[in-house]
Order: C-alpha cells, then structure tokens, then sequence
C-alpha cells in the first residue's frame, strides 16, 4: 500500500539530510547549501517506484558541475 504523504516526506527529510554531509562534506546544518527531495506519487508507486531523490543546490544562485565534496 501507498504510504501517506507525510510518511514520505518525513522519510525524504530525514534521508537526504544524513547523505547530505557525505556527499557534501559538512553536515546540513552548518552548510550555506541546501536540499531538496522528491518521493514517488501513488500512480509511480503502483508501477513499482520506491526511490525518494535528494537534489542539492546553492540557494544563492546558479552552479556548474556536481556538489559532491563541495565542503560548504
């Protein structure tokens, strides 16, 4: 079953905080960048989708190429 909406996004919070700091370098809280997720709607759910996805971005504007270790 398809689970609620506040389960997926307490999960998507939750997960992409603790892979932020390992993919980043610095812990979430103390970084200038931040996250945002995306988790499966009931109609992807229903066709097998399970994968909550983390994008990181600067909220200061425009970056080129990945954020893995930017250590910021």
């Amino acid at each position: 079953d398809y689970p609620s909406v506040e389960a997926l996004t307490n999960q998507g919070a939750t997960d992409c905080a603790k892979a932020f700091g390992t993919f980043v370098g610095v812990d979430f809280g103390i970084s200038d960048l931040d996250f945002i997720y995306y988790y499966p709607t009931e109609s992807s759910w229903a066709n097998g989708d399970r994968g909550i996805d983390c994008l990181i971005f600067d909220p200061a504007g425009a970056t080129i190429g990945t954020l893995q270790g930017a250590a910021r």
